[in-house]
Order: C-alpha cells, then structure tokens, then sequence
C-alpha cells in the first residue's frame, strides 16, 4: 500500500510539472506572436461558419450630448434605465432641466451604445444601453449622465434601473417622495433625510445600506447575493426586507408598524427600541438574533436550532406581535436596557 501511495505522489508530481511546462511554453510562444489570435476561424458546417477577429480598442471617440427642458415641461418623474453608466445629479441655479451625456467608445462597430433622453406627459425617461461583441477592450471608458436640475426642485417619483455604478450627488434624493432603484451589480447606499411614501431597493449582486431619521411609508429592501443594513430612527408604517444570500443587520429605534423579514441562507440581526405593531421573520437556513426593550407577544420556533429568549414565549395560534421561524438555524431573543 505504502508503494502504492507513493507511485501516485510522483504521478501527481510529474502531471503538476509538465502543465506549469506546457503553460511556460505556451506563454512563451504567445508573446513572441502577437498576432496570433489577430484572426481566428471556426467552420461547423459548409453553411455555417464563425469568424473571431481580435479587435483592439485603442482607437476611441468621445461623445458629447446636451438636451434642455424647459420649465413649460412640467416633471414630476425621472425615469433612467442605464447599463455601465455613472448617474450624477447637480442641484444649480438655473430654472430648466439640463441632460448631459459623455461618453467615450471604441471607434469600432463591435462596441455598440444608444442613448435617448425624451419627456413623456410628466415623465423624464433617459435610456441609455451599449453592447460589446468580439473586441477586446484594452482601457476604461468613462460613461456617464449627468443631470442639472434647479435647487430645491420637487419630483414625485424617481425610478432607476442600472448595472454596475453607483449614484452620487444623493442630495436629489431628499426632493423626491418615491424612490426606487433596481442596480443589478452595484452597491447601493441610500440617507434618507426627509419623509418618503415608498422607497423600494433591489440588487443582483450588491449589498444595500440605508441610514437615516425621516419617516417612510414603505420601506421595500431586496438582495439576492449581498447584505442589507439598515440603521434608521425614523418611524415605518410597512418594511419588508429580503436577501437570497446574505445577512440581514437592522438597528430601528422608530415604530413600525407591520414588517416582513425573510432569507433563505443568511444571518438576521434586529435590534428595535420602540414600538412594534406585527413583524414576521423566517430563515431557511441562518440564526436570527433579536433585541428589544419590551416584552413583545413572540412566537419562536425553530426545526432543528435551540431557540433562546430572555423573555416568556407565546404558543402558535395565538395573537403575537412577533413571529420567528427558522428550518435550521438558532433564535436568540435577548432583552435590552
């Protein structure tokens, strides 16, 4: 058996040193031919074939484009549907809406964008989308919208799904009663500082973070592959609060009056300091750990995890405040001053 363990390490051995070999030579070769892979053709059948040039993106162009509207269009609505593309706001005096677009593309027709910026009734939409096919990109290409709107402007609702860059200049956000935001890989990181009807975040691959005081109707708060936080002391009449894969963490020292908490693998932290009208909370897989002041009506109940509180629970069926439910994780319900 000995021997035989042995004749299998100097096997992995040898296998290990001819790919780092293979790999130098192939290296090697690749340098020395630039152009290698300059042109490259697969043919699958007599009526099919496939060409792969390697284009390179050193030649580029920059695209400036300005639109103005005036203050006969009144909008109540930003719409903005954007992919790769840095999103600023400007508060300024001035008293019309100014939408700027830079962009810097490869000046080949293997990187594709289109861009358009129109007012529809009360709405301001701003689409803008590239694709990118058979070209090898060999730097960054600055992209993004810039809006000026006049200072202390109000819009109703302001609605944005983008991939990858995050906002800035969030000082927009106050002005504006609706919030929603879909970012597909962005982080999202949102203050809020004047009461809100609905602000609704969600993110494919990005955590979300929420701060502030102000008092919001409904708080809808979604990530499928990261984490939310929310440290807020202002009161929320309906907060509803999901991660696919990720940890939930919330310090909410306001009222709330109904919650939804849910994820399927993840840590829940909840940590509340005043009243509580009903909240939900579930995990499949991932202890939920919560701190309060009163003693809330809790139901807790967990399939496979040992569930812990400092304070006497109620039985399922009953009229509870709280309700915790977990397949596999732990509950610890602890009291604080």
């Amino acid at each position: 058996m000995k021997s035989f363990n042995r004749f299998l390490g100097f096997s992995a051995l040898i296998l290990v040193i001819l790919m780092i070999t293979s790999f130098m030579i192939a290296f090697s070769y690749t340098v020395s031919h630039p152009d290698l892979f300059d042109s490259f053709h697969i043919s699958f059948s007599d009526s099919f074939n496939w060409n792969i040039n390697n284009h390179k993106s050193s030649d580029y162009e920059t695209i400036v484009e300005a639109k103005n509207f005036t203050t006969d269009n009144v909008i109540s609505t930003i719409s903005i549907n954007s992919d790769f593309t840095e999103i600023i706001f400007i508060e300024e005096d001035r008293s019309d809406i100014l939408v700027e677009q830079y962009l810097e593309k490869p000046n080949t027709s293997a990187y594709r964008t289109s861009y358009d910026v129109s007012v529809d009734d009360d709405e301001l939409k701003i689409i803008s989308s590239q694709s990118i096919f058979n070209i090898m990109l060999d730097r960054d290409y600055e992209n993004k919208i810039t809006i000026h709107v006049p200072n202390n402007v109000h819009f109703t609702t302001l609605d944005i799904k983008s991939a990858l860059k995050e906002i800035t200049k969030e000082s927009i956000l106050s002005n504006v009663d609706n919030i929603y935001i879909d970012d597909n890989i962005g982080r999202v990181t949102i203050d809020i500082t004047s009461p809100k009807e609905v602000v609704k975040v969600t993110s494919d691959i990005g955590s979300i973070t929420i701060t502030g005081s102000s008092n919001i109707s409904t708080l809808d708060l979604t990530s499928n592959l990261d984490s939310i936080y929310l440290d807020f002391d202002g009161n929320i009449d309906y907060l509803y609060m999901e991660s696919d894969l990720g940890s939930i963490n919330a310090i909410i020292t306001g009222a709330i009056q109904a919650g939804n908490i849910v994820t399927d693998i993840g840590k829940v932290v909840l940590r509340f300091g005043s009243d509580i009208g009903s909240l939900d909370v579930t995990t499949s897989v991932g202890n939920i750990d919560l701190y309060m002041r009163e003693n809330f009506s809790t139901y807790a109940q967990s399939d496979t995890g040992r569930v812990e509180s400092d304070f006497p629970l109620g039985s399922k069926g009953s009229e509870n405040i709280i309700t915790i439910e977990s397949d596999t994780g732990s509950i610890s319900i602890n009291a604080i001053e």
